[in-house]
């Protein structure tokens, strides 16, 4: 934040304005030197020591501005005030000098004024006054601004749950307190006030802190991913009385645990068991946290909980995304901590230390947190879902044993009992089973959800046979609370449709007691006349990459009557009513085409906008196992696909509702559409790659096209109409695909590129043949290039990743040395070098990784190139390959080094750029 940074300025430009006026008084008894004499005592000479001293700290320096990115409006406008009082104060050194040549210099003081008036006109020294003046009054305004500052970081405290409220309080109350101060002497009142010989001292306090405090908070945001809460907020509260045995059972030892135990708890159960709703139930309840206040003991005690999901985003199945989600947690508890767990965040001495977090910056600050002293304190972590990780699970529970190896720390995980947790958890006596565990609650939940029905207890009061149903649910059930969840519902609908006790009892016997089986037979249930519907509704929601709202489902059915409704314009209804009468009708269609299987949360509040209510409504399945299910088997095509009567493609589908959704929200500034428009382009490349087998190009190759150049044309004339975007920034350098790269403005190709959408950009650059020639190249060769580590990131490491785009822009002649426009000086080569140090290492490397280094350099990328580490060492291209090469790819790369220094580099071009090598890792 400029403006906390620059109060220092601000005090200085303060004390300054007062010593102005008092030095305009009237009244001997006013002015008073910074050494404390009487002004009775004083000469000229002291005087103008200290107007000297004044004007010395008006100049802007360095230091106001070290931590700053940039500058913003308000702080422009202080160094420019500030600037305007050094002019000032440099005049009244001239009137004083005059004074002295006059024969004034060795007098004591009397008046300024007086003195003044022998030698200047009274209208000169009104304008000098007058202009004091302003200066008090432009310095009052801009402290308001600050105060208006602290409260916008109190907002974003509050978003981020951050424990910084007390400081922000007291910035606030003592920046109040100094505008106070200065409202009460105003310039037509000659009253000294203390508090302005304070105002200086405390202004430069408060900037120290309010920088201290903004810092903080910019690296918790950036440690605050969208998706961070999507998964808690998913699953389903606890019914209530479930679960709290596990207080008060001493078999399973979980309570022990809590209050006494370390290293890791294991809690195991098969799918839809409960364990989910149990982790959540457990991070937060009450019981768990008083039990290891225990723990703790004198020290502050922090819980945490991370859940994975894998039909979330990467980050909601990743490492990276349990280690942002856990160092959030704990750094905005005690952002106190960041300094040391953060060094290079909190210096900020890169522009790139504010970019993404690397994997490995992470594991960093973990092995920190696991050595610090700075703040007494033990922690809790609660994992939910480790079989839902996508990546090498041996390589989770090895990091995960390290961190609670610590004294400091201990972790309760969950998952289901695949092998690699069997061998790593089973053999403790810190674990449950959960489905053995649960009869009791499956029994109070059958009992409290048939008793809720006003039928049901009629029947049981008629006929003993209906008290049977909840016994037999429990002994079928086998520990697995979706199936009870499904049954009951089952019996309900039975219940509001006149059943009887011998009609529930056969309802109950019709249905199978595995649950892939209850699955079948809820498809083959569906109406003939919707198992089109639900086949496309089904497949779109496997496919998405995030829970759609109920929007998305309108839009599809709107594809049967018109494919090209997404590239016409889109309105919705003004009225509230009719949006919320949209959603409930597309909650009761989606219910008759997807029965159970599918749920949607509506989100109705009074004061929600009317397009919110579509857009925050949201459809997801019933549970992952509902989403393994169909991924996993061929139930869709076997029971519904052949009601399909056309040619259907979800991904072009989700294209066409990606797009609609970004019209659709356009008008609305203060909701994201980048989501949306991410998840287009990521159908679009999934869809690519769909069609990759097939020869050439064919008709639907062009829908993704005008989808497409329908997208750049709406947002490139809806972000210049409203100023957002020029020809120096183009609206796509807002999407947040992959890793964003400061100071290179993306085009809409360059997005493409990022995106490896390989037809897309073939045809842009074969049906406009300047196109190459509008853009950056060596722009799109570092979109290509980042866009290979985000793969490499993303994708496990037996599988190659895409380098088509690579050898497009290689082809089309870009030399991998140009320079980009970064502030310290960089190529494209020295800066994927960097990135491949900071990002990749073995675990974490595709397997055509060199590929990707060799045709680099038969392409011209420097061979002589080394780059400087943090540590001041030199790193050579060798040393950075070790990290993520395997076996004999070193040597590989080695000899093709030696080759290309020997044979492949002229002179001239080495000359060029000898220099990459100056940069920092």
């Amino acid at each position: 934040m400029a403006e906390l940074a620059a109060l220092g300025l601000a005090g200085n430009i303060i004390q300054f304005v007062d010593f102005g006026i008092k030095l305009f008084s009237e009244g001997r008894e006013l002015y008073k030197s910074a050494n404390g004499s009487q002004a009775e005592d004083l000469e000229l000479e002291t005087v103008t020591q200290d107007l000297q001293n004044f004007a010395r700290r008006l100049h802007p320096t360095a230091k106001t501005g070290q931590h700053l990115k940039k500058h913003s409006a308000d702080e422009i406008a202080l160094q420019k005030l500030a600037v305007s009082c050094e002019k000032l104060a440099n005049e009244l050194l001239t009137l004083l000098d005059d004074l002295k040549v006059k024969g004034h210099g060795h007098r004591r003081w009397q008046s300024f004024r007086q003195a003044l008036r022998h030698v200047r006109k009274e209208e000169k020294i009104n304008k000098l006054e007058e202009r004091l003046e302003r200066f008090q009054r432009q310095i009052t305004t801009h402290l308001s601004t600050v105060v208006s500052t602290i409260k916008e970081l109190q907002k974003a405290n509050t978003r981020l749950e951050a424990n910084t409220t007390e400081k922000l309080e007291d910035l606030k109350f003592q920046l109040l307190n100094v505008l106070e101060a200065l409202n009460k002497n105003p310039p037509s009142i000659r009253v000294g006030d203390i508090a302005y010989a304070d105002i200086p001292t405390k202004l430069e306090a408060l900037s120290q802190e309010g920088t201290r405090v903004a810092r903080q908070q910019e690296i918790l945001a950036g440690l605050c991913f969208s998706s961070i809460r999507v998964r808690h907020s998913a699953i389903k509260k606890a019914h209530a009385d479930t679960f709290e045995w596990i207080f008060r059972n001493s078999q399973v030892k979980f309570r022990a645990w809590l209050d006494s135990g370390n290293g890791i708890y294991w809690v195991q159960g098969k799918a839809g068991s409960g364990k989910s709703t149990l982790m959540k139930f457990l991070a937060k309840h009450n019981k768990t946290k008083s039990a290891l206040r225990q723990w703790a003991n004198s020290s502050e005690l922090c819980v945490s909980s991370h859940f994975f999901w894998n039909t979330g985003d990467t980050m909601q199945k990743s490492q990276e995304g349990l280690l942002q989600t856990l160092l959030f947690q704990v750094l905005r508890q005690f952002p106190t901590l960041i300094p040391s767990l953060c060094p290079k965040r909190w210096k900020g001495d890169h522009p790139l230390d504010s970019g993404p977090w690397s994997f490995n910056e992470l594991c960093d600050s973990f092995d920190q947190l696991a050595k610090q002293t700075l703040v007494s304190a033990k922690l809790c972590f609660f994992i939910d879902g480790l079989d839902e990780y996508h990546g090498n699970h041996t390589e989770l529970i090895r990091f995960l044993r390290t961190l609670a190896s610590s004294p400091f720390i201990k972790l309760c995980v969950s998952s289901r009992p695949w092998n690699p947790f069997i061998r790593s958890f089973g053999g403790s006596n810190q674990q449950l089973k959960l489905e053995d565990l649960t009869k009791d609650d499956i029994k109070n939940y059958v009992r409290s959800k048939l008793q809720e029905n006003e039928r049901f207890r009629e029947l049981e009061k008629q006929d003993s046979r209906c008290s049977e149903i909840a016994t037999d649910i429990v002994q079928r059930a086998q520990g697995v609370f979706l199936w009870v969840y499904l049954v009951t519902d089952s019996l309900l609908r039975g219940l509001d449709e006149g059943d009887d006790a011998r009609d529930l009892r056969a309802r109950l016997d019709s249905l199978p007691d595995d649950l892939e089986e209850y699955f079948r037979h809820i498809l083959r249930a569906i109406d003939s006349n919707y198992r089109e519907d639900s086949y496309k509704i089904f497949q779109i929601t496997v496919l998405a990459v995030a829970p759609l709202p109920v929007l998305a489902y309108l839009f599809l059915e709107t594809e049967k009557e018109n494919p090209n409704y997404a590239l016409e314009a889109q309105t919705l209804p003004d009225s509230r009513h009719e949006i919320e009468t949209m959603s409930l009708r597309m909650k009761e269609r989606l219910n008759a085409r997807c029965k159970d299987l599918l749920e949607v949360s509506m989100h109705l509040p009074d004061n929600d906008p009317r397009r919110e209510i579509l857009l925050n409504s949201k459809v997801d399945f019933l549970h992952r196992t509902v989403r393994d299910f169909f991924v996993e088997t061929n139930a869709l095509d076997n029971i519904l696909k052949g009601r399909l009567l056309t040619n259907f493609n979800p991904h072009i589908s989700l294209c066409r509702i990606m797009l609609a959704l970004t019209k659709a929200i356009l008008v609305d500034p203060e909701r994201s559409r980048y989501e949306f428009i991410d998840q287009l382009m990521y159908h679009a490349h999934q869809f690519e790659r769909h069609i990759i087998q097939q020869q050439g190009l064919n008709s639907q190759n062009l829908v993704e096209f005008e989808l497409l150049d329908e997208l750049d044309h709406t947002l490139t004339h809806q972000t210049s109409s409203t100023g957002t975007s020029d020809k120096y920034h183009h609206w796509s350098n807002s999407s947040m695909i992959g890793t964003r790269v400061s100071y290179i403005n993306r085009t809409f190709l360059a997005l493409a590129i990022q995106c490896n959408l390989t037809f897309y950009v073939q045809h842009k650059l074969e049906s406009d043949h300047k196109a190459w020639q509008r853009e950056w190249g060596y722009s799109l060769l570092l979109c290509a290039l980042v866009s290979c580590l985000d793969q490499a990131r993303a994708s496990p490491t037996d599988l190659p990743i895409n380098l088509d785009m690579v050898y497009l822009c290689l082809e089309k002649g870009v030399d991998p040395n140009s320079w980009v426009c970064f502030p310290d000086g960089e190529t494209v080569w020295s800066y994927f070098l960097r990135e491949c140090f900071r990002r990749l290492d073995l675990d974490h490397s595709p397997r055509n990784m060199f590929q990707l280094l060799e045709v680099l350099i038969n392409h011209g990328a420097s061979p002589n190139i080394d780059l400087w580490g943090r540590e001041g060492r030199r790193v050579t291209i060798s040393e950075i390959g070790k990290t993520f090469l395997r076996g004999s790819e070193v040597q590989r790369l080695n000899e093709l080094l030696a080759k290309k220094r020997q044979t492949g580099f002229s002179i001239w071009r080495w000359m060029g750029y000898w220099m990459d090598g100056i940069l920092s890792l």
